[in-house]
């Protein structure tokens, strides 16, 4: 099993779009689709069930999705706080929230596509650690569902979806440039 099957995994499960998890890994369909079947003949069971109208996963899918999840939050933390920082490049942490994580990527995929310039990573985290991840400068920046409790410095509007607002929290201001850049894509 290699990272790079349960990176392709944990996004088509998250999204339940295989399409839009090659874009975002910048892949083809076929090559994705080729890893989760070898991942699902390595472990013995199906993970999705595959359908001319999408996927959704299976009990085992849904299982090892969490299990892989829960270690894979552990994970990104830990690379984010040892990692070395880049100018180059914006760190976003996000949780994977239900019904609307696809619209997350895609925004995300969007701007990166849209502006070459602008190098996105975006890490998937636990919700407790997003903000305080925000203080250590670890991310650049949080994308959290807004609710009164909100303690960030500086909140931008980054999504609508149906009665649920996400916003971008930052700790310090988002320069002209880039807020001009995100807010082309605000839906």
């Amino acid at each position: 099993m290699r990272s790079e099957q349960i990176d392709f995994f944990m996004s088509c499960a998250a999204c339940l779009n295989f399409s839009l998890a090659a874009k975002y890994h910048f892949v083809s369909v076929s090559t994705l689709s080729r890893s989760i079947n070898s991942l699902e003949e390595e472990l013995g069971f199906k993970l999705f069930n595959r359908g001319y109208h999408g996927h959704e996963l299976t009990e085992a899918g849904k299982g090892f999705f969490e299990a892989c999840a829960a270690s894979r939050l552990e994970y990104e933390y830990f690379l984010l706080k040892w990692t070395k920082r880049s100018s180059e490049r914006v760190k976003i942490g996000c949780k994977p929230y239900d019904g609307v994580y696809e619209c997350i990527i895609k925004l995300l995929y969007e701007i990166s596509s849209e502006n070459p310039s602008v190098k996105i990573g975006m890490h998937i985290i636990p919700e407790s650690k997003m903000l305080s991840s925000l203080e250590d400068g670890i991310l650049d920046y949080v994308v959290i569902e807004k609710n009164a409790e909100m303690d960030c410095e500086y909140v931008y509007p980054f999504l609508r979806a149906g009665e649920r607002e996400f916003v971008l929290c930052s700790k310090h201001p988002i320069d002209d440039d880039m807020l001009s850049k995100i807010s082309m894509f605000i839906r």
